[in-house]
């Protein structure tokens, strides 16, 4: 069983767990700090101008957070300051007002980074089940928030949208992965309303459920999931119709002459492998060695995702793999977990267990497998 969200019956310190929510918060803090600091917007998607609805599309298609800004900027709220040596830095260098809806938007960062370590440790329940474990383990998703937002020396723009998306894309996959679809749906709706790459949801489900839930029940979801995207997709085309810029932007032809060319030393490689903190090394090749088959199956989303990167984004821009940061690390989690028990315990039997049916079959499999729960292992 996972360990709840919020359960301080189940901890035995709890001054540990008020600990652990301070550190987050302190964490998060400093990371949007950071942030600030070595980022910067361009001129299609400034704040403002994403505030009025006047941004180029399709960078103004991505409403929900300056929806939301706007929404409280109507109300005087005794909201705390964001004003910071990064931020004025940020706000000076883009020749912004400092203005409250400015503050909005770093506290709406703050608030998804410090979610974001909230639901990825709850995530890692289903897999960890030590409350200590999983909390002490949370903290590596700045790890790679740290080298896709802050570190990369191109391309490194600042997004309104880029966190509250790893946020979003965290919680879909622990709804997909307990099969909560009454959670799923408005979850689904918001991640598109923030950018439309809420759709690779819609393959993580497909991927894992294939051979799992019937096919009459996986076609339902995904054709539902995909006539609620182009209706919110279209409605915002039509809704931004006249702003400047296009719908879709291909990018093809030149992501094809980055990697063949010489733009820079070496081409863009040294800074594509750097991609997620160069966790996906690891786990490309030792990915027979997760033994959870949910996590496993959900790299599969990788071949669609990249496809979509190769024609609409610029293949080298590290922040557009910010989707694959909760797949990738908890699949190199379960690989150290598994890389530690052949270690300690290189004698030790593998029981298998059923296969994944949802967080229902789980609660039933016995306790008794030695490479973590659900482990499914020898199974592709």
């Amino acid at each position: 069983m996972p360990t709840p969200l919020f359960n301080m019956s189940r901890s035995k310190n709890i001054g540990f767990f008020f600990l652990f929510l301070l550190l987050v918060l302190t964490a998060s803090y400093y990371f949007v700090e950071l942030r600030f600091s070595h980022t910067y917007m361009i001129y299609v998607a400034r704040m403002d101008d994403l505030l009025q609805g006047t941004a180029r599309r399709p960078w103004q298609c991505r409403v929900l957070v300056p929806w939301i800004v706007r929404g409280l900027s109507h109300f005087d709220l005794p909201l705390p300051v964001f004003d910071t040596v990064g931020m004025r830095r940020f706000v000076d260098h883009q020749r912004l007002l400092w203005t409250p809806a400015v503050n909005l938007f770093a506290l709406i960062e703050i608030l998804s980074t410090f979610c974001l370590v909230i639901v990825f440790r709850y995530y890692l329940s289903f897999f960890f089940r030590k409350l200590k474990t999983n909390i002490i383990l949370s903290f590596s998703i700045f790890y790679p928030l740290v080298f896709t937002f802050i570190l990369p020396d191109r391309l490194n723009i600042w997004y309104p949208y880029d966190i509250p998306l790893v946020l979003l894309f965290t919680l879909g996959l622990i709804f997909l992965y307990k099969r909560q679809w009454f959670f799923y749906y408005p979850l689904f709706i918001a991640a598109t309303l923030n950018r439309e790459t809420a759709c690779f949801l819609t393959f993580v489900y497909l991927f894992t459920a294939w051979g799992k839930d019937r096919l009459r029940t996986i076609m339902l979801h995904c054709v539902s999931q995909f006539v609620i995207w182009c209706i919110i997709i279209i409605s915002l085309q039509w809704l931004y119709r006249d702003n400047p810029g296009r719908d879709t932007i291909c990018q093809f032809h030149e992501n094809f002459r980055l990697l063949t060319g010489r733009a820079y030393a070496f081409g863009p490689y040294p800074l594509m492998l750097s991609i997620l903190g160069y966790i996906w090394i690891p786990v490309l090749l030792l990915q027979n060695r997760i033994g959870n088959l949910f996590v496993r199956r959900s790299l599969l989303v990788t071949i669609p995702f990249l496809a979509a990167i190769l024609y609409g984004c610029n293949i080298h821009e590290v922040r557009d793999y910010g989707e694959l940061i909760p797949i990738y690390l908890t699949a190199l989690l379960l690989i150290i977990k598994n890389l530690i028990i052949d270690d300690f315990c290189p004698a030790t039997k593998i029981t298998k267990t059923p296969r994944y049916r949802g967080i229902s079959s789980l609660q039933k499999e016995p306790e008794t497998g030695v490479r973590g729960e659900n482990s499914d292992s020898g199974r592709g």
